[in-house]
């Protein structure tokens, strides 16, 4: 049996921004879950000095989410704290 590791962004957010997924359904399921891969949100972010833009993709199971972005097809999660800085603007 092998585990999942869960990787955090450690990472300071330097920039948000919101800007529609280009399909808003991929990666739903027909009840409203999301599918393994996940599903894209509006929400984007930097988190490196090159400027390139992460989307935040979220995993919905039940009553929870998880919110995640995708660097170099490694996922890294984003804690509580990170996502209110996404929410509000608040960027470092």
């Amino acid at each position: 049996m092998t585990t999942a590791k869960v990787e955090y962004l450690s990472k300071p957010i330097l920039d948000t921004r919101i800007s529609r997924p280009p399909n808003p359904r991929a990666g739903m399921t027909q009840y409203g879950y999301t599918s393994v891969k996940g599903s894209a949100t509006h929400w984007m972010i930097v988190v490196d000095g090159r400027k390139t833009w992460r989307r935040v993709w979220v995993l919905c199971f039940s009553n929870s989410a998880s919110h995640f972005i995708n660097i170099n097809g490694d996922r890294f999660y984003l804690k509580e704290s990170q996502m209110e800085q996404i929410i509000t603007g608040v960027t470092e």
